[in-house]
């Protein structure tokens, strides 16, 4: 299989690289003549190529990148998380040296490769080799002076070792808490904006991993982020291991598509982010109510209906022999009236909750003066409260700790 960037390159090297798949060398970590091949297209086009290579010695698939990121999917036949994935990569770094980039080591320890090794491709040919092995004490590097002179059962064995390896660096797949990136667009967006939204991953119990931010007067209307800062945070998904990306901004539905569609992981932005905060931390009826009210209102204009979703569920009409079927519902059409639905049924049993506190707090009026602590998240109103009235409210440095309102009786004297 042949994937990635191959517009603008010549029919001869898309066959020739289409040709690749099926190669198969048993004896060898890689065969020179893959090397001759891969270092020549290398240099034409000015992109990355990857090989992923079986521990057969087969070659399953062929990938084409470019000078600035490549695209390491994964290739993966492993049966546990902690075993390899029997396949290892070899790939090209054109004009470049072979170190093993931050994104290479990534893409070894998330994908379990077998290996990952990197020949630098310099004025046309084939230089230095470099390959990493996981271990069970991390990673391991070793470098090559000639990508060609290599010492191909040390190479093999190295894998069989890494096999052997009884623990592997298995970090991202034991951390209990998501690990979250945060990105911001705006006009005079710096390092300090992000902070109240790091402040609220934190109150969602997100592992906030890294930060970008990017000062423009307008956002993309497809990714909200410019191109090359969407590159930016594709990169660092993939070298922190990211699980969810958080934007600072509200996000369209079209957006979060396409941001779920060029990241691969899961996107929300500061509105969602507050409301699955606000689902965590309701704890009356009425509190979860509104919460289920808000989220539904937050997700009714940005529901889009994707691939299997837009099929038709059926035409509308009788079935005699002489009607005339409609073309039928699309399943969006019927999610959004689903919505909608729950959206009047919730208001009116809300309303009718308010109808009942109203009458308490009437109540309440006619014989006790009433006050109310106002204030920003996180600014001390619970604190306040349960100095006062030792009332037990839940106290903790975070935004939007305590979301349900809460009312007690202050005794300032006896009988008052």
């Amino acid at each position: 299989m042949l994937y990635g960037n191959i517009s603008g390159m010549k029919k001869t090297h898309v066959d020739a690289l289409r040709d690749l798949v099926g190669f198969e060398s048993k004896s060898e970590f890689v065969s020179p003549a893959v090397v001759d091949l891969i270092a020549e297209v290398t240099a034409q086009i000015n992109r990355e190529i990857s090989v992923y290579i079986t521990r057969g010695g087969r070659i399953i698939s062929v990938g084409v990148g470019d000078s600035a990121s490549v695209v390491l999917p994964a290739e993966s036949k492993r049966r546990g998380k902690t075993r390899l994935s029997g396949v290892r990569v070899v790939h090209t770094h054109p004009e470049a040296s072979a170190k093993l980039s931050g994104l290479d080591l990534s893409a070894l320890k998330k994908q379990r490769f077998d290996a990952i090794a990197a020949i630098s491709v310099i004025g046309g040919e084939a230089r230095e080799f470099g390959v990493a092995y996981l271990s069970a004490t991390g990673v391991s590097e070793t470098y090559y002076k000639s990508a060609y002179d290599l010492p191909h059962d040390v190479l093999l064995a190295g894998i069989t070792d890494a096999e052997r390896s009884s623990k592997l660096d298995n970090s991202s797949t034991n951390e209990a808490m998501p690990r979250a990136l945060l990105v911001g667009v705006g006009e005079g967006y710096d390092e300090f904006s992000l902070s109240e939204l790091k402040s609220l991953s934190k109150t969602a119990e997100l592992n906030v991993v890294g930060e970008i931010y990017q000062s423009r007067k307008d956002v993309d209307k497809a990714y909200c982020i410019g191109s090359g800062k969407l590159v930016d945070v594709k990169n660092e998904c993939q070298l922190n291991d990211v699980d969810v990306v958080v934007f600072d901004n509200r996000l369209t539905g079209s957006q979060l598509n396409n941001l779920f569609n060029a990241l691969g992981v899961r996107v929300i932005d500061r509105s969602r982010l507050i409301l699955d905060i606000f689902a965590a931390r309701a704890t009356t009826n009425e509190g979860k109510l509104q919460v289920k009210l808000a989220m539904l209102k937050y997700t009714l204009p940005q529901l889009l209906g994707q691939g299997k979703d837009l099929s038709r569920t059926g035409g509308g009409g009788g079935g005699g022999a002489g009607a005339r079927r409609g073309a039928g519902e699309t399943k969006l059409e019927t999610d959004r009236r689903h919505i909608r639905r729950e959206i009047f049924e919730l208001t009116k049993k809300i309303e009718k909750l308010k109808a009942e506190r109203d009458m308490r707090r009437n109540r309440r009026k006619e014989s006790t003066p009433t006050v109310a602590i106002v204030g920003y998240t996180n600014a001390g109103k619970s604190t306040l409260m349960n100095y006062l009235t030792k009332a037990g409210v839940l106290e903790e440095n975070k935004l939007f700790a305590t979301l349900d309102p809460v009312t007690r009786k202050l005794w300032l004297a006896p009988g008052k």
